[in-house]
């Protein structure tokens, strides 16, 4: 049990990070580029609200 702990908190853990680096890029207005295709913006709105769900239920899950 204690190692099912473990991994959920490393997945909030993982899970924030990529939150707060989308939550910058759409506040400060980054690009991102993969190759020739810019990213846009809008898509770090919806990798925000994936992120803080996933990093919801694990910790649900921990509780």
């Amino acid at each position: 049990m204690n190692n099912i702990k473990s991994v959920l908190l490393i997945n909030i853990i993982i899970f924030s990070l990529i939150l707060v680096l989308h939550l910058v890029r759409s506040i400060i207005g980054l690009n991102a580029q993969i190759g020739d295709f810019n990213i846009p913006v809008w898509l770090s709105y919806i990798a925000i609200i994936i992120s803080a769900y996933i990093i919801y239920i694990n910790y649900k899950q921990i509780k």
